[in-house]
């Protein structure tokens, strides 16, 4: 086991809450040994890269270069991304979180129908990370891991993580924004269920996933 970077006791989730307000804070936690992760989860901020699409097809990179626009398939240029960033990546040692927005099937079927999101909406963000503390779950406690060729300082963000782990929030602090409202009202939503029923009933599907969006300030 590697140097303790916080306190071993320190549930991801808690730490994640008193790092609220961080830059690009992620936790990635399978919770227990079976999980897609296995034993570990693991805790990031401050990406060293990010990219983001848009649903209305406008995509960027930001790093310590800046911010620059970025066009193609969202999926080639994760796979681009990753590739930059990261090319030597192994499922044990990865550092780069992505997040991919249900629309994002618009992109691999362009057949599909429905409604359309907002043009603003993120379709796909992904974030790549120059260290990560991992958690083992099995033998307890936190240690630092810093991805190959990454100029970091492992005494600077021990220190840092540990001055804000020491510190206690407010669970509001975490959200940041205004309450969730959904989109739909619910008799929209009553409706399209029975909709949904009905196709059911007729043979034309066996399953409907029925989503319900929620938008929040920020």
């Amino acid at each position: 086991m590697g140097r303790q970077v916080v306190d071993p006791a320190l549930e991801p989730g808690e730490l994640l809450r008193r790092c609220a307000g961080e830059p690009g804070a992620v936790v990635l936690d399978g919770a227990g040994d079976r999980a897609w992760c296995g034993r570990h989860a693991w805790f990031g901020l401050a990406p060293a890269a990010v990219l983001r699409v848009d649903a209305d097809g406008r995509a960027y990179r930001r790093d310590a270069a800046g911010t620059r626009p970025l066009q193609g398939d969202p999926l080639d240029l994760l796979t681009q991304f990753v590739a930059d960033l990261h090319p030597d990546a192994g499922p044990d040692d990865a550092f780069v979180a992505v997040a991919l927005g249900y629309d994002l099937r618009r992109a691999i079927e362009p057949r599909l129908g429905g409604r359309r999101p907002p043009p603003r909406q993120p379709l796909l963000h992904a974030a790549a990370y120059d260290w990560l503390l991992a958690c083992d779950r099995a033998q307890g406690g936190w240690e630092i891991r810093i991805r190959p060729g990454a100029d970091v300082d492992p005494e600077a963000v021990i220190a840092f993580v540990r001055q804000r782990a020491a510190r206690a929030l407010p669970a509001a602090e975490l959200h940041g924004g205004g309450a969730l409202l959904p989109a739909f009202t619910a008799a929209e939503h009553e409706r399209a269920a029975r909709r949904a029923l009905a196709y059911i009933a007729a043979g034309d599907v066996y399953q409907v996933n029925l989503a319900q969006r929620f938008v929040a300030d920020r």
